[in-house]
């Protein structure tokens, strides 16, 4: 997540600009976890965006949410893009959420700049952890779609 008032941003924006992948993975809209909710076995785990907005403009901004395979991450991934994500409205969505009761709820609800990568998606073209970020970086430098 990246703060509009930060430098690069714009950078990184016309990257992508010039690309269809506008959408998909700079301010992409809710529907993965859309998807999620509507699902019989949904969990509500959005008390994690209370706790993250707490760390916002903090020196422990930067957090890293792990877990072993097939625990969410990639759900909790999708959970935290619809919330901060400005490329859609994310209210009805949460509203019936545990977030909804948190003071802060609206503060950052949409308000950011967002780049969500799966990272999966790059895995299988790349040997080591050094090519996968040089193909995501070539990725970017030559205007394509990054999937």
């Amino acid at each position: 997540m990246l703060s509009p008032q930060k430098n690069g941003i714009i950078g990184i924006t016309n990257i992508f600009k010039e690309t269809d992948c506008v959408g998909i993975y700079v301010n992409p809209d809710n529907i993965d976890f859309q998807r999620a909710i509507n699902s019989q076995i949904y969990v509500d785990k959005s008390g994690l965006i209370e706790l993250t907005n707490a760390k916002l403009f903090t020196e422990q901004q930067f957090i890293c949410v792990s877990r072993p395979r097939r625990f969410g991450k990639s759900m909790t991934a999708n959970m935290l893009t619809a919330y901060y994500s400005s490329g859609c409205d994310s209210r009805e969505m949460f509203s019936d959420l545990k977030i909804a009761k948190s003071a802060d709820f609206e503060k950052h609800l949409n308000k950011y700049n967002v780049i969500h990568i799966n990272m999966v998606n790059f895995l299988s073209e790349s040997k080591d952890m050094n090519e996968l970020i040089d193909f995501v970086s070539d990725t970017a430098d030559k205007g394509q779609e990054l999937s």
